[in-house]
């Protein structure tokens, strides 16, 4: 996904028309390269369990052309919800900012799938107590 669709899709969230705010259009690339570095472990642990190759770093972000190769919920979500975390912080607007922070958070929860592992009985439980 582009980083311009992340970048739209946090101005919705916040009912802001894009480039009203020359601040936040101009800060967004180095605003979200930060959230991506802090989403790497969750996108990466989504790949492990889907056989993926994971991300050896963070991508960074320098225009809004760039392509962000992180899953939808990430990009689509979580980024979006980071950036309105970031703008309510810039307008003093606490309880917003950690509202979507708390979003932000969730959202890379939600990313991350489990992977199951073999487990060995090193205990040699009595078979009656096995299904």
């Amino acid at each position: 996904m582009k980083a311009e669709t992340v970048y739209k899709l946090a101005c919705a969230i916040m009912f802001e028309k894009t480039g009203l705010d020359p601040d936040f259009q101009t800060f967004f690339p180095s605003l979200v390269t930060m959230l991506l570095q802090e989403a790497l472990p969750y996108e990466n642990a989504r790949r492990e369990t889907l056989g993926q190759p994971l991300l050896e770093k963070a991508p960074a972000v320098t225009g809004m052309d760039d392509e962000i190769p992180c899953c939808d919920l990430i990009c689509q979500v979580a980024l979006p919800y980071g950036m309105a975390s970031w703008y309510f912080q810039d307008e003093m607007n606490d309880y917003r900012s950690q509202d979507y922070r708390g979003r932000y958070i969730l959202a890379l929860r939600e990313a991350a799938l489990c992977h199951g592992e073999s487990v060995t009985d090193c205990y040699g439980g009595s078979p009656s107590c096995r299904p």
